[in-house]
């Protein structure tokens, strides 16, 4: 991607979010250790994140990539049914929300791994079809061997409801630290999701002829039930669903 490209995709009201929530969670971790309450400055730097989120033109085109490598290939565009997580361990808002999230900090918007992609599209295979361990491995990979297929992590192409990228979101734990009910302090924790409506594309890709008519079956309808399934974090509450917008198949020109 050259500079170029990167220059005139931005404005110079873009904020690059990643280095932002580290300079603004300094300053509530300062406020935390002097005694304050910062519950209030939590919300705040959560709605001014909310608000400078935005989707950024990205000029690489993996379409012409995987053509040119003669790859086949399934495109998938997928829409977040509700509210996602995805990456609740990671850097970007750990500090000072607790609750983290995926997020690229070249192209400045969250992502979900093609890794979380995988095990959810495996786990899935693997409860669909659990006659079919060898084709399962053969697919997804086992203890000796990597697996034919890829999948690319998967970004947002399309803002959510309202207009937003991000969402502001709260959990609250009831039992942290609580030897009985009595003894119960629900304390709420302010933190980021992506937001519902939110339009993510995808690559999942594998040499040609290395699956069979079958096989491409079997993984479509793992890749169908896994999004109806959820991927992320939290699916069991309703988080992290989606809808397919739309699949397309690329077989290589020959």
């Amino acid at each position: 991607m050259s500079k170029k490209n990167i220059d005139s995709s931005l404005s110079k009201s873009d904020v690059n979010l990643y280095s932002f929530i580290i300079w603004k969670g300094k300053d509530i971790l300062l406020s935390k250790a002097s005694g304050k309450d910062v519950a209030q400055e939590k919300r705040e730097l959560i709605e001014e994140i909310v608000a400078k989120a935005r989707l950024v033109n990205l000029s690489f085109n993996l379409d012409s990539i995987l053509k040119k490598m003669r790859y086949e290939y399934i495109k998938v565009k997928c829409m977040l049914v509700n509210r996602g997580i995805s990456g609740i361990s990671s850097s970007f808002g750990l500090v000072p929300f607790e609750i983290g999230l995926n997020f690229d900090p070249i192209s400045n918007v969250p992502f979900i791994p093609g890794s979380s992609i995988k095990g959810a599209v495996r786990a899935t295979f693997s409860i669909y079809f659990k006659s079919k361990q060898n084709i399962e491995e053969r697919i997804f990979g086992g203890k000796n061997f990597i697996g034919v297929v890829r999948f690319s992590d998967a970004y947002p192409i399309n803002l959510g409801k309202n207009g937003l990228l991000l969402y502001p979101d709260v959990i609250t734990p009831h039992y942290t630290d609580a030897e009985d009910e009595l003894s119960v302090k629900p304390t709420p924790i302010v933190h980021l999701s992506i937001a519902p409506g939110t339009l993510f594309l995808f690559y999942i890709y594998w040499r040609p002829n290395n699956l069979s008519s079958n096989e491409k079956y079997m993984l479509r309808s793992a890749l169908l039930l896994a999004l109806i399934r959820g991927i992320g974090a939290r699916t069991r509450i309703g988080y992290s669903f989606f809808k397919i917008v739309n699949i397309e198949e690329v077989k290589p020109v020959e």
